[in-house]
C-alpha cells in the first residue's frame, strides 16, 4: 500500500492530528528535589514476613519538576517495589496543595526495587476489596496499624513533600537533551522461548539458575530462542546556559533485582548505585524511569552485579549524553485516561469487581513524550506503544501512578503460561491491548508537530490512516496484486452506453460483483475519466446506483454514464450479489475495510483498462456509499475527487434518531454493525470520546485532493452542527496549501437526500477534475 500513499503536500501535520498547532520554542526551567524515604529495619520485608536486617545503602524520593513559564509538571520517582492507586493519589494532593500545582500534573512512578517495600496504603476503596497487593501481604498481614510501618507511611509523604519543594524552590533555566545506548549486554528476557519439540536431553547440570556457581548469562539453555526486549536506555539530560548538566533521567526496562534476592537488607539495587555514578561522571542529578520491565532481569546478579550494573549503565549513559541532541521545546502537554480493564477469575475473587480502574498518563514536550502504565507491563507492551507513537521519542514507563492487573502483556501471552501471565496476573488477555491502545490513543491526542518540522508528510498522513486502522482493523497486506480477471456474465445496450455485469476476481477465492458502464463512442485509442459509484443500505445493492431499480436521486451510476465517464459500481459486503457474504470468516475485522479492499481492486482493475486514463478516476456515494466513498479516499490517493452525499459527521454529533439508538444499543451503535465497523462497540464502547480519529482529520487526508460534501440541513442521521464543526478544522489544511476551492460544503434545505441541484454541482466539479 505504501506506493500508494505517497502525499505530496508539507503542511498536512498541522491540523489534522488532535490539538496540534505551530510549535513554539518554549524556555523550561527545571529543579531537582531528593529526600530520603527509607523505613526503620523492623519493618517487614516482604519477600519472607520477617524485619528487614539492616540498611545496605538508603531510598530515595526523587522529584523532578518542568515548568514552561505557565504550567508545571512534577515526576516523582520512589525507590520501591509499586506505586499504586493509594500512595498515588495521596502524593498527587499533598504536593498539589503544597506546590499549587494541578494534580492531574503529577506523575508517580517507581524504580520496581525489589528490596524496599510495597507502596503503602493509605486509604482503601481503589481496588474494591483487595487493597495491598497479595505479594505484599502473602507471609503476614496488612502493616498499616504496626507502629514501625506507620511511622514510614507518615515519613514517606512528607519527605516526597519536601523533595517537591526544593524542586520548586530551586528552578532554573534549561535546555533539554537526548541520547541513546545500547544496554543490552545487561539483561536479558526472562520468558524464553522453549522448543515445542525435539528435544531429547539437557545437558545444563542439575538445578541451573542464576544463583548456580556455573551459571553464564551470556548463553541460553533449554533448547530456547531469547525472548524480546527493548535495547534502548534513553538519557534526557536538562542543561544550563553555560552547557552544564542540571538534571537528567534515564529510561530503560530492566528489573531492580541484582541484590534480591542475595540479601534480606534494604537497598535501592543497582538503580542506586548507577544514579549515583551518572551524578559522579554527567554532573548534577538524576532519576532512573523504570520501562515496560515485567520479563526483563538484570543479567548480572549478585551483591557484585550491584556494581557492576552501576559502571555499565553508567558508562552508556556518559556515552549517550556526549552524543545527545538538544530537542526543540514547546509547552508542555498532560493527558489522562481511566482505562477499564477486565478481570480473570482471581482477580474478581479478590476485588468483587468485573472491572479494574486504569489510569494511564502522557507528559510531552515537543519531540519528547513519556507514557505511563500502571502494574507491571511486559517488555512488549512498551515496544508495541513506541512503534505506533507520533513523537520521535517515546519513554513508556511502567510501574506508575497505580498496579491496574499487575502484570500485564499483549493478548497471547497468557496461552504461554509462565509466573507472569499465571498467578502474577489477575487481568484478561485482552488487559494488555486495552492498555496499549489507550496509550497509543492520548499520544495522538497531545502530539503537536511545528510546521519547520513537517517535512515527511506521508508519514504523517499514516498516522492518521493508523488510526482509522485502529476501528476498521488493518488493511489487508495483499499489495502490489495483478490487475483483477473480469468475467463477464451479461450486457444490456442502449444508444450511449453498454452496462455489463462483471465479476472482478479480487483476491484468490474472492470475487466483486459489479456493474460497468462503458460509452459507446469512445475514439481508438482514446482515454477516459473514470468514476466508482457506491451504493447505500439496501439488499440490491449497487443496483441501488442504476436508474433500473434505483429511487429518486440516486442514480448516479446512471447519469454519470450517461456524462461519458466509465463507471464501476461494486456490492457492499452483505449487499446485492454479497448478501451472504460471511464476515467472521473473511480476512478483515469490518465490512468498512473490507469494502476499502474490494473497491481499491476496482481502481486497479479501471486502471489495467485501456479506455481509461489512471490518473483521472473518482468516487461518489450517498449514504452508506457517502462514507464508503470517504474511507476509500483516505486510502488510496488514486481516488482525485471524493463525493459524499449524507455520508458523515463528527462521531460526537452523529444521532440515528431514539428509535435507531434503541433499536442498536447506542448512539454509535449504527456504526458497530458486523457490516461496518463492529470494533466502535467492543473496543472502544459506542464512546465519541474514545474513537481514535474522526471526520474532520479523513477529510483533511484528501487534501489537496477534491472533495464534494452535500450535507442536508435537515439529514436526521449526520447532523450538521457535527459537519460545520468539522468543515471549518478541516478546511484549515486546504487553505494552508492554497487549495481552499477544492474543499466543497453544501447544506440543500432537504433532508437525507441527493437533491437534484447539489447533485448536478457535483456532477459539475467531477467534470472539471476530471475532465
Amino acid at each position: 500500500m505504501k506506493n500508494r500513499i505517497k502525499f505530496i503536500f508539507g503542511l498536512f501535520i498541522l491540523l489534522v492530528l488532535p490539538g496540534l498547532s505551530v510549535g513554539q520554542r518554549v524556555q523550561l526551567s527545571v529543579g531537582f528535589g531528593v529526600q530520603d524515604i527509607t523505613p526503620e529495619t523492623a519493618v517487614k520485608n516482604w519477600v519472607n514476613g520477617k524485619p528487614y536486617t539492616k540498611v545496605n545503602d538508603p531510598l530515595n524520593a526523587r522529584v523532578l519538576i518542568i515548568g514552561d513559564g505557565s504550567t508545571k509538571s512534577v515526576i516523582v520517582t520512589l525507590d520501591l517495589v509499586d506505586a499504586g492507586e493509594s500512595v498515588t493519589d495521596e502524593i498527587r494532593k499533598a504536593v498539589g496543595k503544597e506546590l499549587r500545582i494541578a494534580e492531574n500534573h503529577i506523575m508517580v512512578t517507581a524504580t520496581h526495587n525489589h528490596s524496599a517495600p510495597w507502596a503503602p496504603v493509605y486509604k482503601t476503596g481503589y481496588r474494591g476489596k483487595e487493597n495491598d497487593t497479595w505479594w505484599a501481604i502473602r507471609y503476614m498481614p496488612a502493616q498499616n496499624n504496626y507502629p514501625p510501618f506507620k511511622r514510614w507511611m507518615d515519613k514517606l509523604l512528607k519527605n516526597v513533600v519536601l523533595a517537591a519543594k526544593t524542586a520548586n524552590d530551586h528552578l532554573e533555566p534549561a535546555t533539554i537533551w537526548i541520547g541513546k545506548a545500547d544496554i543490552s549486554a545487561f539483561a536479558n528476557n526472562r520468558r524464553p522461548v522453549k522448543p515445542q519439540w525435539g528435544v531429547l536431553a539437557d545437558g545444563a547440570p542439575k538445578g541451573y539458575s542464576y544463583k548456580h556457581p556455573a551459571y553464564n548469562p551470556d548463553v541460553i539453555t533449554e533448547g530456547s530462542s531469547y525472548g524480546p526486549m527493548d535495547r534502548t536506555m534513553s538519557i534526557v539530560s536538562f542543561r544550563n546556559a553555560s552547557g552544564q548538566n542540571i538534571a537528567s533521567m534515564f529510561h530503560m526496562a530492566v528489573h531492580s533485582v541484582s541484590i534480591y534476592p542475595y540479601s534480606d537488607e534494604i537497598s535501592a539495587d543497582w538503580p542506586g548505585e548507577a544514579i549515583k555514578q551518572i551524578e559522579q561522571q554527567l554532573g548534577g542529578k538524576a532519576l532512573f524511569l523504570q520501562g515496560t520491565a515485567g520479563d526483563i532481569n538484570p543479567w548480572r546478579r549478585g551483591r557484585e552485579a550491584v556494581n557492576e550494573m552501576g559502571r555499565g549503565v553508567s558508562g552508556r549513559a556518559k556515552g549517550a549524553f556526549e552524543l545527545s541532541v538538544q530537542l526543540s521545546t514547546d509547552s508542555i502537554r498532560v493527558k489522562k485516561a481511566l482505562a477499564a480493564l477486565p478481570l480473570d477469575e482471581a482477580g474478581r475473587k479478590r476485588t468483587g469487581m468485573e472491572l479494574v480502574p486504569a489510569e494511564l498518563q502522557v507528559l510531552s514536550i515537543g519531540p519528547l513524550a513519556i507514557v505511563t502504565l500502571p502494574g507491571e507491563p511486559l517488555t512488549e507492551m512498551g515496544v508495541a506503544i513506541r512503534k505506533r507513537s507520533p513523537f520521535p521519542h517515546t519513554l513508556v514507563l511502567g510501574y506508575a501512578n497505580g498496579n491496574g492487573v499487575h502484570y500485564v502483556a499483549p493478548p497471547g501471552e497468557k496461552a504461554k503460561g509462565g509466573y507472569e501471565m499465571g498467578g502474577g496476573t489477575v487481568g484478561t488477555d485482552d488487559a494488555g491491548l486495552i492498555l496499549i491502545e489507550t496509550a497509543v490513543r492520548l499520544l495522538n491526542e497531545t502530539v503537536r508537530v511545528p510546521a519547520e518540522n513537517a517535512k515527511d508528510p506521508a508519514s504523517k498522513r499514516e498516522q492518521v490512516l493508523a488510526r482509522i486502522q485502529q476501528v476498521t482493523g488493518p488493511l489487508s497486506k495483499a499489495v502490489n496484486l495483478p490487475a483483477p480477471k473480469a468475467i463477464f456474465l451479461d450486457s444490456m445496450a442502449n444508444p450511449v452506453f453498454t452496462r455489463y455485469t462483471v465479476h472482478l476476481e479480487s483476491f484468490p477465492g474472492e470475487i466483486v460483483p459489479v456493474l460497468l458502464y462503458v460509452p459507446k463512442k469512445l475514439r481508438a485509442g482514446s482515454k477516459v475519466a473514470a468514476v466508482l459509484a457506491l451504493h447505500g443500505t439496501g439488499a440490491k445493492g449497487k443496483f441501488l446506483v442504476d436508474s433500473s431499480e434505483a429511487g429518486p436521486n440516486r442514480a448516479t451510476a446512471t447519469e454519470l454514464a450517461y456524462r461519458g465517464y466509465i463507471v464501476v459500481a461494486p456490492d457492499y459486503p452483505g449487499f446485492g450479489e454479497l448478501a451472504n457474504h460471511d464476515f467472521s470468516k473473511d480476512r478483515f475485522e469490518s465490512g468498512m475495510m473490507q469494502s476499502v479492499f474490494n473497491n481499491m481492486r476496482c481502481v486497479d482493475y479501471l486502471q489495467s483498462r485501456k479506455d481509461v486514463d489512471p490518473g483521472k478516476i473518482g468516487a461518489i456515494g450517498h449514504s452508506l456509499g457517502g462514507h464508503t466513498a470517504m474511507f476509500l479516499g483516505a486510502f488510496d490517493e488514486r481516488i482525485k475527487i471524493i463525493v459524499a452525499s449524507c455520508g458523515w459527521t463528527q462521531f460526537e454529533d452523529y444521532n440515528a434518531g431514539e428509535k435507531a439508538t434503541a433499536q442498536y444499543g447506542g448512539k454509535l451503535a449504527p456504526w458497530a454493525q458486523e457490516l461496518y465497523m463492529p470494533l466502535v462497540r467492543t473496543k472502544f464502547g459506542l464512546d465519541p470520546a474514545r474513537m481514535p480519529f474522526n471526520f474532520d482529520e479523513m477529510i483533511a487526508t484528501f487534501a489537496p485532493r477534491y472533495f464534494f460534501s452535500n450535507s442536508p440541513v435537515n439529514d436526521s442521521n449526520f447532523n450538521t452542527d457535527g459537519v460545520k464543526k468539522g468543515e471549518k478544522s478541516a478546511r484549515k489544511v486546504f487553505e494552508q496549501l492554497g487549495v481552499s476551492d477544492r474543499f466543497e460544503v453544501h447544506y440543500p434545505d432537504a433532508a437525507h437526500d441527493f437533491p437534484v441541484a447539489v447533485r448536478q454541482k457535483a456532477y459539475q466539479k467531477m467534470d472539471e477534475v476530471l475532465k
